[in-house]
């Protein structure tokens, strides 16, 4: 992941994060990892982070959004294998060419 702080872009094309976490980020995976149980996420992600992320929208957009329309995902193949699988089971499925290499397998796994 690049940033281009004068733009305020952020690249996540390249499939890889090479930057480091941000130190908010690496404390409280430091924190998740000294907790004496790690337990799996509630499906759709934490309350707090969906509701975090619909308020940027919110503010984004200027068009409110839902939290409980908000589903946070692990990556982007699982993000786009949900998507697919809700919303494109059985229907055709048009692929940007070039395209990751996944992208195939994914699409005919989703259905």
């Amino acid at each position: 992941m690049s940033v281009d702080t004068a733009r305020r872009l952020i690249d996540l094309s390249c499939g890889q994060v090479l930057d480091p976490p941000h130190p908010v980020v690496r404390g409280a995976l430091h924190a998740a990892a000294d907790a004496a149980a790690l337990p799996y996420a509630p499906r759709g992600g934490e309350q707090a982070l969906r509701s975090a992320v619909a308020a940027h929208y919110t503010g984004r957009t200027g068009r409110p959004v839902d939290a409980s329309a908000v589903t946070v995902v692990p990556g982007v193949r699982q993000g786009l294998f949900a998507a697919l699988a809700a919303a494109a089971r059985g229907r055709e499925v048009l692929m940007p060419a070039p395209h990751w290499s996944h992208y195939p397998r994914v699409i005919d796994l989703a259905g």
